[in-house]
């Protein structure tokens, strides 16, 4: 729970969140793009790329109702949240001390504080999770729309079709929708034996100060491979190749992005556009160099701006996961 204290790590939760949701649309656009290209037979429509904003809009009272339920019982929606810990460990009962004794009702008001950071932050996930089943759930509706109109079927039937799937999504659409929003939030549940060994590895109390959160970096280094030219080394990529239609056109759209964006940031690293604005990653390891460069303003894994002194002001792009992966491998390339 220390390490969730600062506010710093929350906002920078809400806005790596809120990034990757973002990023989502040109990659869309790319991927309607490579399905005209391959002649996708359910190729994404760029309608169904932009459908985003249109469902975070109207998924936005769902997200605070979420997050307001969370915050107050402990719970997230479903079975994995980013907290790799047991919940509600600090508590009378655990202690088998009877909840309604002054000593009773004192340990859990400590354990509930103790645990107001992870709150927070489930909170906060159950309500971009939410926003990102909706985002699901209305591009499925818009393909279920777009399906019907190549049937020839009329506005008012079309319209009937995409409403029914949106109010009421069948049980294939909805879990469709609860694996995209973990995957957005970087919890889906890491499989395979050796994974669950290092799981189980990192659940022994002495262990778990050195590991204390496991899925998430986990699913974290997988989405920068998946968005890396390095994509077909991830188990997700290869899946959605296999599935081939529109799935295949999303994970190549992932992987072309993601490369395109590394092409781009190392030059940038390498001062290609100039000293006034420039990119940096891990810098000089030689000890006397790396005086020098910390010395004149420059800080590793930062955007880097020239100041009319000749000095440099760095602001850190470190931790907006899992773009930010993608920009030190590429600085550090570009070095």
């Amino acid at each position: 729970m220390s390490i969730l204290s600062g506010p710093t790590t929350h906002a920078v939760n809400i806005l790596s969140n809120s990034a990757t949701m973002i990023s989502e649309i040109p990659i869309n656009v790319i991927a309607a793009s490579i399905g005209k290209l391959r002649g996708t037979e359910d190729a994404i429509s760029f309608r169904e790329a932009f459908v985003d904003v249109i469902a975070t809009y109207h998924a936005l009272g769902d997200a605070m109702r979420a997050s307001a339920q969370a915050f107050k019982t402990e719970q997230p929606s479903d079975f994995v949240t980013k907290l790799d810990y047991k919940r509600q460990a600090i508590s009378a009962e655990k202690f088998e001390i009877d909840p309604n004794s002054g000593i009773g009702q004192v340990f859990d008001a400590y354990g509930r504080i103790i645990r107001l950071p992870g709150r927070f932050l489930l909170a906060t996930d159950e309500a971009f999770k939410a926003i990102a089943m909706r985002q699901k759930i209305y591009r499925e509706a818009i393909s279920v729309g777009m399906k019907a109109k190549r049937l020839g079927k009329t506005a008012d039937e079309i319209n009937k079709e995409i409403a029914q799937l949106i109010n009421n999504p069948p049980e294939t659409v909805r879990e469709a929708a609860e694996d995209y929003a973990r995957y957005k939030t970087f919890q889906t549940p890491v499989s395979g034996q050796y994974m669950t060994t290092l799981q189980q590895f990192s659940n022994v109390p002495p262990f778990k100060f050195l590991m204390p959160f496991f899925q998430t970096p986990t699913n974290i280094i997988a989405q920068v491979f998946e968005h890396s030219p390095a994509a077909f080394a991830t188990k997700r990529f290869r899946e959605e190749i296999g599935k081939g239609g529109k799935h295949a056109d999303v994970a190549m759209a992932r992987m072309l992005a993601g490369s395109g964006m590394m092409g781009y940031y190392v030059m940038a690293s390498m001062g290609m556009f100039g000293n006034e604005t420039m990119m940096t990653g891990y810098g000089p390891t030689e000890p006397k160099a790396r005086k020098n460069w910390l010395d004149q303003g420059f800080r590793p894994y930062s955007f880097v701006k020239k100041n009319e002194d000749g000095s440099y002001t760095s602001t850190s792009y470190s931790r907006f996961d899992p773009i930010s992966g993608l920009l030190a491998i590429a600085a550090d390339t570009g070095w």
